[in-house]
């Protein structure tokens, strides 16, 4: 009960779900709570949930990815993670509504090892990264911060649409 505190209904999610040891991402905002993490075989998923935690919708996105990064403005999701798949290393940025549907996904093309570690969104809509990198192979890591436009567009530095389906998940 929104007024009084108590409860009077609650769900429960399996714990198989890609080990404890991760932080998940779960920020209210606009009437819903966005989730993002991982599940059991390091695939992203998201969902949200309304007001009274009843799940209204998961997704997750098929692949091995690192652990996603997160942040909710103004009733969007913002998610940064980076992927390897053995031969080269991109860094992706996406946006989805307040539906999980994408408005954009963005790859951008690194010529080092990165290490994400976080984005944050202004409230001029500016997308702002930070994390670390190194050559590849490379013992020493460098920390980054890096400013994106609110469409993930980065000044002259290459990128492409990152081309992924989600797929739609009933967590119940």
């Amino acid at each position: 009960n929104k007024n009084t505190g108590d409860i009077i209904q609650s769900y429960s999610f399996p714990e198989n779900w890609s080990g404890s040891v991760f932080q998940r991402f779960l920020k209210y905002d606009n009437g819903y709570a966005f989730y993002a993490g991982t599940d059991k075989d390091n695939q992203l998923m998201i969902g949200r949930f309304d007001s009274l935690a009843k799940p209204l919708g998961f997704k997750y996105l098929p692949g091995v990815i690192s652990i996603p990064y997160a942040d909710v403005k103004d009733g969007f999701l913002y998610l940064n993670f980076s992927y390897a798949d053995f031969s080269i290393n991109t860094h992706v940025i996406m946006k989805l509504d307040a539906e999980l549907e994408p408005v954009f996904m963005n790859e951008y093309l690194q010529d080092h090892e990165t290490q994400v570690k976080g984005i944050g969104v202004g409230d001029n809509g500016k997308i702002y990264t930070g994390g670390g990198w190194a050559a590849m192979g490379g013992a020493t890591s460098n920390t980054y911060l890096m400013k994106f436009g609110t469409n993930g567009e980065v000044g002259f530095c290459g990128y492409q649409p990152y081309y992924a389906t989600f797929q739609g998940f009933n967590p119940t």
